[in-house]
Parts: C-alpha cells; sequence; structure tokens
C-alpha cells in the first residue's frame, strides 16, 4: 500500500511539473531558443517577456508542433502567453510558402500573415498588450485551438469568449477553430466578418449573424462543413466572392428582407436586381432554372455543387466569372447560350461527367485552366479567330484525343496539355511562335504533331517530356523539315515529315480519286485543312487546301 501511494505521489509530482508553465525573458531578440533549456517535446506552456523577432516566432511555431519546412516537430507547447511580450521587426523568416517561395518576417507590434498558420498542437494563446496589427491566416488551420486571449490593457484588440475582434472597425478577425459550440452568436455590434474568420469550425451547425453586420469577407466561413442554413442580416453590403466556399453541409443561404445589395430565390443568393447570380450552396440537391434576368455568374457561383446534374443558363448571359463551375463533379451537360462573350480561369475545371462543350464565337480567349482536370472531355468546338488559350487549360484531360488549335492561336503557354494521356493528335497552327514549359508534358499516347509554322516556334523548358519523340510522326511545311530537324527540342523527333508542296487549286483530281480526313473517314470534296487524297493508282498524296 505504501509502495502504491508512493508511485501516485510521484506521479501528480511529474505530472504536474510537465504542465508548470516555463518562464522566459528575452532580453535581445533572436535568442529565445537559446533560453530555453528543455527540449521542446516537454514544454506545454510558455510564457515570453521582452521582445521577439521572426527567428523567436519560428522558434515559437517549432514549439507549437511545425517545423519551418512545413513538416510535424516534437513540439508539445498547448498554451502560450505573449501578454508581456513584444513582437519586433528583424530576424529570420518564420515561415516560408513553398508553393509561391514567399519568405514572412515580423514587423514591429505586428503579428504578420500566417503567424501560426498549421500549427497543430497550440490550445490557447494570450496575445501581446502592444500588438497592433493581425495579418490574414494567423491562426489558420490550427486543428486545436479554442481560445485567443489579449489583455485588457491592449488598445486595438479584445476577445469575447476566446474569440478574436478588433475595436476600431468592429471586426470579427478569428472564431477559434476548436471552440466546441454548435451555435455560435456573433456579438451585437459587430460589423464584419473577417477573412477566414470562422473557417474550419467543424463543431458548428448553426451561426446567428447580427443586423447591423455590414461585410462577410472572402473565405469567412470556408469548410465549415456542418453549418447547414445561414441567413444574411439585411444590413449587410458587401459579401466576399468566396465566403462560404467548402461549405460542404450548406443547403441554403437566406437574405433577410430588407437587403439593399442582396436577395435570396430558393437558397440562392442573387444581387438585388436579379442580374448577377452571386452564390449556391454546396448542398443543392435540386436541379438549378437560372433566371433571364441573369446576365453574370459571379467567381465560384456553383464551385462544388456536387449534387447538381443539371444548370440551365439563359440566353443573354454573358459572363461565367472565374471558377463558377469548379468542381461540379456530376454535371454531364454544360450547353453554354451564344450570347456569352467572357468565360473565367478554370470555370469548368473538374467538371469529370462533361464529354464535349462548345464555347460561342463571341469568346475569344480561353482563360487559365478552363478545362482542367476535365477526365470524360472528349470534344471542344471553339471560335475560328480564338485568340489564345491559357495556363493548364486542357490539363488532365485524359479522354481528349485530339485537337486542332485554331490559325490566330501565336503560343502554347506552359502546361496546356500536361498530363493529357489520351492525345493522339495535334494540330498547331501557321501562327505560332512559341511552345511553353512543360506543354505537353506526359502526352505519351501522341502519334501525330501537324504544324503550320514555316519557321520552327521557340521552345521553352522540357515541352515534349515524356512524348514519345521516336515514334511520334512531326508533319511540318513543305521545304522547312531541315529547320526543324536542327531547331531546339524539334530534333528530338525522330520522325519528321513534310506537307505536300501543292495548293489544291492547281492539283489535277482524276474523276475517280477519293478524299480523306487524317484520320481516315471519305469525304465528297476536299476540306479546309490537310486532306489525303487516293489516286487512281492506289498512291495516296497529303494536300492542303
Amino acid at each position: 500500500m505504501k509502495k502504491f501511494l508512493l508511485s501516485v505521489s510521484m506521479l501528480v509530482v511529474f505530472l504536474t511539473a510537465i504542465q508548470a508553465q516555463t518562464e522566459v525573458t528575452v532580453a535581445e531578440a533572436g535568442t529565445l531558443r537559446q533560453l530555453v533549456e528543455e527540449p521542446i517535446s516537454e514544454i506545454n506552456s510558455l510564457k515570453v517577456k521582452g521582445p521577439i523577432n521572426g527567428t523567436d516566432l519560428r522558434f515559437l511555431r517549432e514549439l507549437c508542433g511545425i517545423s519551418v519546412s512545413g513538416g510535424p516537430s516534437n513540439g508539445r507547447l498547448t498554451d502560450l502567453d505573449l501578454s508581456e511580450a513584444r513582437i519586433v521587426a528583424g530576424g529570420d523568416y518564420y515561415m516560408y510558402d513553398y508553393s509561391t517561395y514567399e519568405e514572412f518576417f515580423t514587423s514591429n507590434d505586428e503579428l504578420g500573415i500566417y503567424a501560426f498558420f498549421n500549427c497543430p498542437v497550440i490550445e490557447s494563446i494570450t496575445l501581446p498588450s502592444t500588438l497592433k496589427k493581425v495579418g490574414t491566416s494567423a491562426f489558420s488551420s490550427c486543428a486545436h485551438l479554442g481560445n485567443i486571449e489579449v489583455p485588457e490593457t491592449n488598445e486595438t484588440f479584445y476577445s469575447i469568449d476566446g474569440s478574436l475582434y478588433s475595436r476600431a472597425d468592429a471586426k470579427l478577425i478569428k472564431y477559434p477553430q476548436s471552440r466546441n459550440l454548435r451555435h455560435f452568436i456573433v456579438p451585437e455590434g459587430t460589423k464584419i466578418i473577417g477573412y477566414d474568420a470562422i473557417s474550419d469550425a467543424l463543431s458548428l451547425e448553426l451561426v446567428t449573424l447580427p443586423e447591423g453586420l455590414t461585410t462577410i469577407e472572402r473565405t469567412a466561413f470556408c469548410f465549415s462543413n456542418n453549418i447547414t442554413n445561414i441567413d444574411i442580416p439585411s444590413t449587410v453590403t458587401s459579401i466576399g466572392v468566396s465566403a462560404f466556399n467548402y461549405c460542404a453541409g450548406l443547403e441554403s443561404l437566406n437574405v433577410v428582407e430588407g437587403n439593399s445589395v442582396y436577395t435570396s430565390v430558393d437558397g440562392i443568393i442573387y444581387t438585388k436586381d436579379m442580374t448577377t447570380l452571386f452564390r449556391c450552396p454546396l448542398k443543392r440537391l435540386t436541379d438549378v432554372n437560372i433566371p433571364a434576368s441573369v446576365t453574370k455568374l459571379e467567381e465560384y457561383a456553383f464551385s462544388s455543387c456536387t449534387k447538381i446534374n443539371n444548370i440551365t443558363m439563359p440566353e443573354g448571359l454573358l459572363t461565367i466569372s472565374d471558377w463558377a463551375f469548379d468542381g461540379c463533379r456530376n454535371l454531364e451537360v454544360i450547353d453554354i447560350p451564344s450570347t456569352v462573350t467572357t468565360i473565367g480561369n478554370g470555370a469548368f475545371s473538374s467538371c469529370n461527367k462533361v464529354k464535349s462543350l462548345i464555347l460561342p464565337d463571341a469568346v475569344k480567349r480561353i482563360g487559365r485552366w478552363l478545362f482542367y482536370d476535365c477526365t470524360a472531355l472528349t470534344e471542344v468546338k471553339f471560335a475560328d479567330d480564338l485568340l489564345s488559350i491559357g495556363e493548364g487549360a486542357f490539363q488532365s484531360c485524359t479522354s481528349l484525343t485530339s485537337l486542332v488549335i485554331p490559325s490566330k492561336v501565336n503560343t502554347v503557354v506552359q502546361q496546356t496539355f500536361y498530363g493529357c494521356q489520351a492525345l493522339k493528335e495535334i494540330t498547331l497552327p501557321k501562327a505560332l511562335t512559341l511552345v511553353g514549359a512543360y506543354a505537353f508534358y506526359g502526352c505519351k499516347a501522341l502519334e501525330n504533331v501537324t504544324i503550320y509554322a514555316e519557321t520552327p516556334p521557340s521552345c521553352q523548358t522540357f515541352p515534349f517530356y515524356q512524348v514519345p519523340v521516336a515514334r511520334c510522326t512531326l508533319t511540318v511545311p513543305y521545304g522547312t523539315s531541315e529547320d526543324y530537324r536542327n531547331a531546339i527540342e524539334w530534333k528530338n523527333f525522330a520522325n519528321i515529315v513534310e506537307m505536300e508542296n501543292t495548293s489544291i487549286n492547281n492539283v489535277t483530281v482524276e474523276t475517280d480519286s477519293q478524299w480523306y480526313t487524317i484520320d481516315g473517314k471519305a469525304l465528297l470534296a476536299p476540306q479546309k485543312g490537310i486532306n489525303i487524297m487516293r489516286m487512281t493508282d492506289g498512291t495516296t498524296r497529303k494536300v492542303m487546301k
């Protein structure tokens, strides 16, 4: 019994020692790591006094479970008190964004962008009393953060029940994602729901927004997947286009009557004049008939609406904005009205069941990633006078087998056909002057490349990487094969052949000759482009009209 009591006593002492707060006073910014004697895996609670810079903030992030490389660290810090610390400029970068190659440094009295981003261990943090600015996403993706405190002496920020607010603009900056509430009532007097403010709040099922609220910023509710309905107060005059992105459980967005800027019909937000469809909730289950008055689909209007099978767009629609139908994985048919003049970047990306699309003649430019990951897409028709095709426009279109690039396009930009594994034939125009980096990366099935450019276009890095250039035929204009054999990247094609030196008007057509397309389909008469003519003696000729 004595041994048992002794063991229990030792365990209590041990746990108390682990949970006891470590207090460190920093005399010179950048030296925090040297002042902490314990291994980082043994520090659960820490109070820091004095000046801290980017070097120190990097160490604090490591204590909170994330290394500078973005991978996990051994840090186990759950409670951080910076009430008597002051953030100062200088030192090393505290975070590095490996996607944009951007380094982030501290500024005086500012908790910068991504300061504690993706810190998986931290549960509670007290901010400095001298703090004057908090950058966007400073607390994003902190899976266990449930409490943000601010000293009463801070003149810029305050906290209510663990949520962070700014005084001057009455903005909710961050509702900690690990707060265990099912219903969050935003306090009266709040004017702005900030960028990323209520994101990743997986326990929330209901949010009540107060009358008097004016602004909901971009990504405000992103990934709060269990919220089903949101009522937009009558006083709201500005909503960020991505405010409700990735809210997988959202069934309805309702604008309170009397709002001067927005309205809602069947749970979908429109501008008050019904000319712009602003946002459809992600969990919408029924088909959508867009009203005839709508001339614009806003950015992300139907993004990730995976349950919708059919969307009918009206004649009179002019603009389909960036990412408007991104991730509509159950849409099988998209009929674009002839009146559409502008289609934004990524507008149809990841529409995995769409097999064909016809772009209106008025659309002169294809945006970046427009058809990215449209894995069922086999056919796209666009205007003969199309001017440009954006980066990655057909990337990962794994069912696309052939395409003819219109005559006015002068550049195949980087990654345009990246990962088009089924692509067998591509026809490139005379105007082409540049092929971008990795433009045809991974086009392993490519058999025929026909190019009308009389001067070999310049090529950036590895445009034909993983293209089977040893067996793929490159067809070039008459008299240019030697130029292509000496041109960078083009010279890698083992089989370079020239087109016939003839015009269709100069060909003596025997009465019994037959015409075919390049892929062998019989024709009644030659068509524009490359034709195959079979003579009466059985020989064939490639003829360009």
